[in-house]
């Protein structure tokens, strides 16, 4: 990730998490202006490794569209985020990619859904390349449902051994977009900590998709020259610091 977004971007990623909420109820087709704005930008977005395909749907492409309060429905449009496996950290790109896409649509008002499992794989009309794998669907469309409400963990449950108000400015701005970044049932997997000046994300394996868009929304706060390094301890995924 090290330069690979710009400031203008990492800007419009920043204002745009306060707009970006997740929607499961769509409706309406999007503007020429705002797919064209999609189709170009996530070629942008993605990291080595990393491609979408954006294509149409139907709501029957999500498991369960009829069945269920909580389903997702109104779909005719997604981005599918694929992966390369060769590519070493291929999850955490694709997490990294993924809340990339999410908020340049957040920018453009087109409102989102990460999912992972909720779709019919099976039928996923995307043709795939030896190697790669589906990381996860991107619902895209208008939202027909009123904002539906962020919860988000406390700083000082985020922050591990450390004090927030002891973290020099670039930490704490960091800190508080990755406070704002989505995950599955908004559980946040992820945790923080700061050590000889590196602020290290901490998690296991399997979630390495969630902390990749947590890295997202940290890269996105960090206005000063900086270096992002896999993590070399037992359960840190990846660290950064200032240069």
């Amino acid at each position: 990730m090290n330069g690979f977004f710009t400031a203008p971007q990492k800007r419009h990623f920043l204002s745009a998490m306060e707009k970006r909420v997740s929607c499961r109820k769509f409706g309406g087709e999007l503007s020429t202006v705002q797919w064209a704005a999609l189709s170009y930008g996530a070629g942008r977005c993605a990291l080595s490794g990393i491609r979408f395909v954006l294509g149409a749907c139907d709501e029957g492409f999500f498991k369960g569209a009829l069945l269920s309060a909580n389903a997702i429905t109104g779909v005719t449009r997604f981005a599918a985020l694929i992966a390369d496996t060769k590519e070493p950290d291929y999850a955490l790109k694709a997490g990294i990619s993924g809340e990339a896409l999410v908020l340049l649509a957040a920018d453009h008002a087109v409102s989102t859904c990460w999912v992972t499992q909720s779709y019919k794989k099976k039928e996923c009309p995307v043709m795939m390349k030896p190697g790669e794998q589906v990381a996860a669907i991107i619902a895209l469309g208008n939202s027909v449902q009123g904002a539906l409400p962020k919860k988000r963990k406390t700083v000082e449950r985020i922050l591990k051994g450390a004090s927030f108000s002891h973290l020099p400015d670039w930490a704490q701005q960091a800190v508080l977009a990755v406070q704002n970044a989505p995950s599955y049932q908004n559980i946040q997997p992820w945790e923080l900590s700061f050590k000889e000046g590196s602020l290290l994300f901490h998690g296991i394996e399997r979630q390495k998709l969630e902390i990749g868009i947590a890295m997202l929304h940290a890269e996105a706060a960090i206005e000063e020259p900086h270096c992002w390094a896999l993590g070399d301890e037992k359960n840190v995924i990846a660290k950064v610091s200032l240069v």
